[in-house]
């Protein structure tokens, strides 16, 4: 079963680069064919020092989160916290951040996006700084696929450091 398991990511890893390019997955060959267990996962996320400090571990930034759809921004924001980033800023639709902010205080919420009329906009210079200085980038939880989000993404690949795109963002 686990040989089937394999082999199906592995299509599936060719298919993701033939849709959108290289795919780039942290020591793909390495992992490639291998299951990985709790020791695994332990090994890669040693325990932290007392005196660590949240800067030492990332800045990561998601952007998503459009209207109807900031709990997709929020799990993965409170997700990212859970699994030891350090920083976590999620860019949603300007109208409903204050909601975000107030669900899940530990996360940094930023609105630079607002929908009207079934489309996007984009407050591009605030986008930008936002996007400034962060570590990593999940874009596409909670986005939606309505005109002007491409731009979003546009933006956000353009940053030249690592990107996740995810659900509407693919």
């Amino acid at each position: 079963v686990l040989e089937q398991q394999v082999a199906a990511y592995n299509q599936a890893l060719e298919q993701a680069e033939a849709l959108a390019g290289a795919v780039a997955l942290h020591d793909r060959q390495a992992w490639r064919g291998q299951a990985i267990d709790g020791k695994d996962v332990r090994a890669a996320f040693p325990r932290r020092a007392a005196d660590d400090f949240k800067t030492r571990f990332g800045h990561l930034l998601i952007v998503g989160g459009m209207r109807g759809k900031t709990g997709a921004a929020l799990l993965a924001g409170a997700a990212a916290l859970r699994c030891g980033a350090g920083l976590v800023t999620v860019a949603v639709d300007r109208g409903p951040a204050m909601h975000v902010q107030g669900r899940y205080p530990a996360l940094m919420v930023e609105g630079p996006f607002r929908e009207t009329d079934g489309s996007v906009e984009i407050d591009e210079p605030a986008f930008q700084a936002i996007l400034s200085g962060k570590t990593a980038v999940v874009v596409g939880p909670g986005l939606s696929r309505l005109p002007g989000t491409a731009r979003i993404v546009e933006m956000v690949m353009q940053t030249g450091c690592p990107v996740l795109l995810d659900a509407d963002a693919l």
